[in-house]
């Protein structure tokens, strides 16, 4: 190995001891696919998980409802201005980001992504799955011509968001420009 690469290593370890200090570990060896029909039982799956826990939006649906949603899933993977992204290691899923494409026609006119829902499993939050996910998202839009993503959050998580992506408050959601 040259001096070069030793230093290079050398410093890429500093790193990531620096960042297991701070707690910010990245999960190595996960994949993130659009989602297709035929992963329709592991999204659905993430989406009961993500109701459990009360991330869907309010009022939450019962458990009937998610019951039923199984079928609105499965005709809106089939559409194409509905996009589902998982993430994956190995047979697991870890998370999704959900989107609906639509042109704005009023205000501003312009074509955006609306996150219908955005999920990682608890065991698997703060290893970088969320951001790999986020990231293959707006790589998504912008290969689309998608000029906005809109998204319902609170305050804590409008404040990573534009720290992170850029995001505005805009009336009761936040805006990232692509």
């Amino acid at each position: 190995m040259s001096q070069t690469e030793a230093n290079h290593a050398s410093k890429k370890e500093a790193h990531e001891k620096g960042r297991q200090e701070k707690g910010q570990v990245r999960m190595k060896g996960v994949k993130v696919i659009r989602a297709r029909p035929s992963n329709i039982l592991d999204a659905y799956d993430l989406y009961k998980k993500a109701h459990r826990e009360g991330v869907l939006r309010h009022p939450l649906p019962t458990e009937e409802d998610m019951k039923e949603y199984y079928f609105v899933l499965l005709d809106e993977l089939a559409q194409p201005t509905n996009v589902l992204f998982l993430a994956q290691k190995g047979r697991q899923f870890l998370g999704m980001i959900h989107m609906t494409v639509s042109f704005r026609p009023v205000g501003q006119q312009k074509l955006t992504a609306f996150v219908k829902a955005a999920y990682v499993i608890p065991s698997k939050r703060k290893l970088g799955v969320g951001k790999q996910l986020a990231d293959q998202a707006m790589m998504f839009c912008r290969q689309s011509r998608i000029q906005g993503i809109e998204f319902l959050c609170d305050d804590k998580m409008l404040e990573f968001w534009s720290k992170k992506r850029g995001a505005r408050k805009v009336a009761n959601y936040a805006l990232i420009e692509v």
